[in-house]
C-alpha cells in the first residue's frame, strides 16, 4: 500500500501532461478557427464546435488530475514530520489548498469560455498561475528540506516567467499562447521535480 501511495503521485502527474498534450493537441487539430495560435490557448474552448468540446473536457479532467495529485501529496507530506524537522501540518494545509485552488481554476477555465466570460477565465487563469508561481517562490519557507537545485529551479522558473511576460506584454514580440507554452513546460517540470522530492524524502 505505502509503495502505490509513494509513486500515485508521479504517475498522475504524467496522466496529467499526457492528458494535456492530447487532448489540447486533438482540440487543436479539430478546429476550423486558427486564429488561436496567435492569441492563446483558450481560444480553443470558445464556441460550441468539436473542438471546444474536447478542449473544455480535457481541462475539466486536468481539474480531477491535479485535485488528487495534491491529496496524495499530502499523504506523503504527512509522513516527512516523522523524518525530517518540518512542520507537516502546516506545509499539508498550504501545499493542499493550493491544489485545490488550481483544481477549481480548472474547472472554471472550462465552465467559463473565454469569449463569454473573457473577465471571469483571465481570473481564474492567472490565479492558477500565481498559485504556481507562489509555490515556487516560498516552497523553500514550507519545506526546507530539499535540494538547493530544486529551490534555485523555481526561483529561475520565476525568473524566466517575469521577463517572457515582459516581452509580451510591453514589447509584444512574442504571442500570449508562446508565453503560456513555455510557462506551462517550465512549471509542469517543477511539479515533476517536487513531487520526486516529496517522494525521496517520505520514503528515507
Amino acid at each position: 500500500m505505502k509503495k502505490n501511495t509513494k509513486f500515485s503521485a508521479l504517475n498522475l502527474a504524467y496522466l496529467f501532461g499526457g492528458v494535456i498534450l492530447f487532448g489540447v493537441g486533438l482540440s487543436g487539430l479539430s478546429t476550423k478557427d486558427t486564429r488561436w495560435l496567435n492569441w492563446h490557448f483558450s481560444r480553443l474552448g470558445e464556441g460550441s464546435g468539436l473542438s471546444s468540446i474536447e478542449f473544455n473536457i480535457t481541462i475539466l479532467i486536468s481539474a480531477v488530475i491535479v485535485y488528487f495529485i495534491g491529496r496524495d501529496l499530502s499523504i506523503n507530506i504527512a509522513r516527512l514530520s516523522q523524518k525530517h524537522a518540518v512542520n507537516a501540518r502546516k506545509a499539508q494545509l498550504i501545499i493542499g489548498l493550493a491544489f485545490n485552488a488550481i483544481a477549481l481554476c480548472l474547472v472554471c477555465l472550462a465552465l467559463f469560455p473565454f469569449d463569454r466570460f473573457s473577465f471571469v477565465h483571465d481570473i481564474f487563469g492567472y490565479s492558477m498561475l500565481y498559485i504556481f508561481l507562489g509555490l515556487c517562490m516560498l516552497m523553500q519557507k514550507i519545506l526546507p528540506i530539499f535540494s538547493s537545485r530544486f529551490y534555485i529551479y523555481g526561483d529561475l522558473v520565476i525568473l524566466v516567467s517575469a521577463i517572457i511576460y515582459t516581452i509580451f506584454i510591453k514589447f509584444r514580440l512574442i504571442t500570449l499562447l508562446i508565453f503560456e507554452g513555455i510557462v506551462f513546460i517550465l512549471l509542469y517540470i517543477w511539479l515533476l521535480v517536487f513531487i520526486k522530492e516529496i517522494s525521496q524524502k517520505s520514503s528515507v
